[in-house]
C-alpha cells in the first residue's frame, strides 16, 4: 500500500531545504569575515543539461552554465606567524613582481628541475618500481613491508579541511566580464564581505587554467577603474591553479603525443595498448579524455612496461622465471635500480651511446622508455597528491613544464611558469606555502587522503 503523503509536504520540503541553504551560508559568512582566518575560493562551470545557452554578464537572460564554489580555510600553522599577518596587501606589493627584477637566465633556472630534483625523482622513481613489482608480481610481494616510504619535509599534517558549500550561481564564466561578476558576486553578495576588508587582506581564488587567465585578465582590464576600493580593481586577490587540470591535461598531452593511428605498427602506441584490452576500450578516446578511466588505463600500461623492463634486464622470457633470479631484498632492490638507471631515466639516444639501443631514430623501444618516463611522472604526482607532499608536487610541475611545451601544449605550459614564479618569486614566502597547499584538500581527515581542491 502506497504511503498517504501528506498535500503540502513538497512546499515543506522546499522550506526545509531552503532553510539549510541559508544556514551553510551564514556559517560561511561567518568564516569567510573571521580575520583569524586565510580565505579561498575555488570555482568553476558545470552544464547540468546537455546543452548549455551562451549568455552575456550585460542581461538577465537564463543560462544553464551554472557556477559552483567552495570556501576554503587554508590552516596555518600555531608557532607561524598570525593569517592577519599572512595575507597583508603590503607584504604583496613589496614582493610582486620580482621575477622581473633578477636576472633572466636565473628567473628561467629557479623554475626548471636542478640536480638535486633530478636526484630525488630518480630515488622515488626506484620505490615506485619496488612497489609495482611487489604488488604485480606474486614472488615479490614479501618485500612489500621493506620498501622504504616516500619522504617530504612539506608533507601537510592530515587533518579535515575546513570547507564550506556555496549556493550556485546562474551565470556564464566564460568571458573575461563574466568572471568578473563571479568574483563580485561570490566575494561581495554571498559571503558579505566588506569592501574595506580588501584594502588590507589579500584572498586567493583557485581555478582552471581558463578561469586563471580570465581572473588575471579582468585584474588588468579593472586596474585603471577610477574606484578608490581594491575591490573594484579586483587587486586583493590571487589565483592558483588547480591541480587535477594540471593531471587531466598532461593526460591528454601524453595521449596526443603517442595514440598512433591504426595504419602505422607500434606495439606501444596508447591506440594498440588500448585495443588490446578485454573491456572498457570505449572509455578511452582522444575526443574525450575521462579523467578516472585514463588514469586506470595509463596506470596498467605503466605496470606492463615495468614488468617488461624487469625481464629485459635479466634476460628472461617470462614473469614466472624472476623468482628464481631474484631471492633476496638486495637483489630485488638491485633491479628496480636497474630498471630505473638503464632504461627510465636515460634517454634513446643515451642508449644508443651506450650500445643498449643498436637501431638508430625512432624505435618501438625508444618509445617505450620515454611513454615509461612521463607515465612515471604522473604516478608520482597522484601519489604526492594522495598523501600531501607539496614539495614532490611541485617538482613535478617543474618538469612537466617543457613536457607540455614540448607537447605542444603551451597553455599549461605557460601555466607551470606562472605558477612556479608566483610560489618562487613573486609571493611573499609565508603565504605562497599556505597558497600551494591550498591546492590539496582532505575531506576526511585521515592519512593518504588528500584530493585536489578543483576535483
Amino acid at each position: 500500500m502506497q504511503p498517504s503523503w501528506p498535500h503540502n509536504i513538497l512546499p515543506f520540503q522546499a522550506r526545509a531545504i531552503a532553510a539549510l541553504s541559508k544556514s551553510a551560508t551564514l556559517l560561511a559568512q561567518r568564516a569567510a569575515n573571521d580575520p583569524s582566518k586565510i580565505k579561498m575560493l575555488p570555482y568553476d562551470n558545470f552544464n547540468w543539461v546537455a546543452r548549455a545557452w551562451e549568455s552575456t554578464a550585460l542581461h538577465g537572460t537564463v543560462t544553464h552554465d551554472k557556477v559552483s564554489a567552495l570556501l576554503v580555510i587554508l590552516p596555518t600553522l600555531p608557532e607561524g606567524p598570525t593569517a592577519a599577518e599572512i595575507t597583508d596587501t603590503r607584504n604583496f606589493t613589496a614582493t610582486e613582481g620580482r621575477r622581473h627584477e633578477i636576472d633572466p637566465s636565473k628567473s628561467l633556472l629557479d623554475i626548471l628541475p636542478d640536480a638535486a630534483d633530478h636526484q630525488v625523482f630518480c630515488g622515488n622513481a626506484i620505490l615506485h618500481i619496488m612497489n609495482i613489482l611487489a604488488a604485480d608480481v606474486q614472488s615479490f610481494g614479501q618485500y612489500t613491508s621493506r620498501i622504504p616510504s616516500f619522504d617530504d619535509p612539506t608533507a601537510i599534517p592530515p587533518r579535515k579541511t575546513e570547507e564550506y558549500y556555496l549556493p550556485t550561481f546562474d551565470q556564464e564564466q566564460g568571458s573575461t566580464r563574466g568572471n568578473m561578476v563571479v568574483l563580485e558576486h561570490y566575494f561581495g553578495k554571498v559571503l558579505n564581505i566588506p569592501k574595506e576588508t580588501f584594502e588590507h587582506t589579500m584572498f586567493t581564488v583557485l581555478g582552471d587554467r581558463l578561469t586563471t587567465v580570465r581572473d588575471r585578465a579582468a585584474q588588468d582590464q579593472r586596474a585603471i577603474d577610477r574606484s578608490a576600493y581594491r575591490f573594484d580593481h579586483l587587486s586583493s586577490f590571487s589565483m592558483v591553479s588547480g591541480l587535477m587540470h594540471f593531471v587531466l591535461n598532461f593526460m591528454e598531452a601524453i595521449g596526443k603525443n603517442a595514440w598512433g593511428s591504426s595504419s602505422a605498427s607500434d606495439d606501444v602506441s596508447l591506440l594498440t595498448l588500448r585495443d588490446t584490452l578485454p573491456n572498457r576500450q570505449a572509455e578511452i578516446d582522444m575526443k574525450k579524455v575521462d579523467y578516472y578511466a585514463w588514469l586506470q588505463f595509463l596506470d596498467v600500461i605503466l605496470r606492463s612496461l615495468a614488468i617488461k623492463a624487469a625481464l629485459t634486464v635479466l634476460g628472461l622470457q617470462s614473469p614466472d622465471e624472476l623468482s628464481k633470479k631474484i631471492q633476496s631484498f638486495t637483489s630485488f632492490q638491485k633491479l628496480a635500480t636497474q630498471i630505473v638507471d638503464e632504461f627510465l631515466l636515460l634517454a634513446p639516444t643515451g642508449l644508443e651511446a651506450l650500445g643498449k639501443k643498436t637501431l638508430k631514430g625512432n624505435t618501438v623501444c625508444g618509445h617505450a622508455i620515454v611513454l615509461m618516463l612521463h607515465l612515471t611522472t604522473l604516478r608520482e604526482m597522484q601519489h604526492a597528491i594522495k598523501h600531501g607532499h607539496p614539495k614532490r608536487i611541485q617538482r613535478i610541475i617543474k618538469f612537466w613544464l617543457p613536457m607540455f611545451y614540448a607537447a605542444s601544449s603551451y597553455n599549461y605550459a605557460n601555466e607551470c611558469m606562472e605558477l612556479l614564479h608566483n610560489v618562487i618569486h613573486d609571493w611573499p614566502k609565508d603565504y605562497a606555502q599556505i597558497a600551494f597547499n591550498g591546492m590539496l584538500v582532505n575531506p576526511t581527515g585521515k592519512p593518504g587522503s588528500c584530493k585536489p581542491t578543483d576535483i
